[in-house]
């Protein structure tokens, strides 16, 4: 039968941190016009690996028609873990029909180091040897100071303060407003205006605006749901994000993926049309305080999302929609 639910992932590489751990975001989608319980199956190769990885959340989960939802999984690798490559996936299936539903979704990789072995440093006898020397010294001054009929001034010993160690932060963004220039493949510019209201682990939300440079009483903004994909410790993040659902105008290209870096204050990536094998156009943007309002939120009938993984799109793109003037 037809797969039921269409598997994602932005990588098929899961980079591991020196502490052995990492993650990976999937999107699932129910791509049948009726409602399901669904339940997540984990497959690892070599089969030692299952007891690495983690589901973070419900396995099973309610997915109505049309509706998509993320599922984050981390990895844990123990120390004594043997080095070489493994495999990842996550499947899905029809709690109601589990033997005949199932949706394989795309494999991932990571690569198990070697474990490091640290040899035992040798016993230090110098110290010994000069905790010794030390001693017969200040003997040695004491016997010669009492001699002499002087009284020997104590040296006060200075503690040595131990140097805090600092926690790894963790892969997150923050709200905020960014601003700054979307470009189109073909070169067309627009002011763009990206705004996270709401931040859950390493998942967030909120909206995407953009004004035409041509015509710049046209301005079109859509929601956006994204997660956090990977974390430099020199400061910057990897992000992703898409938009399901039109909230005013029709020059946003709906369910287009954004990929982006942020480092500091400025925001850099590219942007995808659906099913697109290079990119669409690019963005730079620099967080802000709004220089433009967003249009005002859709009216309380339309369905919008009630956080990162769980919405539907408002409306179909239909005839005379147009999908590229902005970007």
């Amino acid at each position: 039968m037809a797969s039921l639910f269409a598997i994602t992932t932005v990588t098929d590489t899961i980079p591991l941190a020196s502490n052995r751990q990492g993650q990976v975001a999937f999107t699932v989608s129910n791509t049948t016009d009726r409602s399901f319980r669904s339940h997540v199956r984990l497959w690892s190769q070599p089969i030692a690996a299952n007891a690495w990885v983690k589901l973070v959340g419900d396995a099973e989960r309610d997915i109505a028609a049309g509706e998509s939802q993320q599922y984050l999984v981390q990895i844990a690798v123990p120390a004594d873990a043997a080095a070489g490559e493994y495999l990842l996936r996550l499947d899905m299936v029809d709690v109601s029909d589990p033997d005949e539903s199932l949706s394989v979704g795309p494999t991932v990789k990571f690569t198990v180091p070697a474990p490091v072995v640290v040899k035992p440093k040798p016993f230090p006898w110098w110290i010994i040897a000069a905790v010794v020397l030390v001693v017969l010294l200040i003997v040695g001054g004491i016997y010669g100071i009492a001699r002499a009929g002087q009284k020997p001034t104590p040296t006060p010993i200075v503690g040595i303060t131990p140097t805090p160690t600092l926690a790894t932060p963790l892969p997150t963004v923050t709200t905020g407003t960014w601003q700054g220039q979307a470009r189109s493949r073909i070169g067309i510019l627009s002011d763009a205006n990206l705004f996270i209201n709401q931040v859950k682990g390493v998942n967030f939300m909120g909206t995407f605006t953009e004004r035409s440079s041509i015509l710049l009483s046209s301005v079109s903004e859509v929601t956006i749901v994204g997660h956090v994909v990977g974390f430099n410790p020199a400061g910057s993040t990897s992000i992703t994000f898409t938009d399901p659902t039109r909230i005013e105008g029709t020059g946003i290209v709906l369910n287009a993926e954004y990929d982006a870096t942020i480092a500091g204050t400025n925001m850099n990536g590219y942007w995808f049309e659906p099913g697109a094998a290079t990119e669409s156009g690019s963005f730079q943007m620099t967080q802000v305080r709004a220089a433009f309002a967003p249009v005002q939120p859709a009216p309380a009938s339309r369905k919008t999302s009630p956080f990162v993984g769980d919405f539907v799109a408002d409306r179909e793109i239909g005839k005379g929609d147009c999908l590229c003037a902005g970007l």
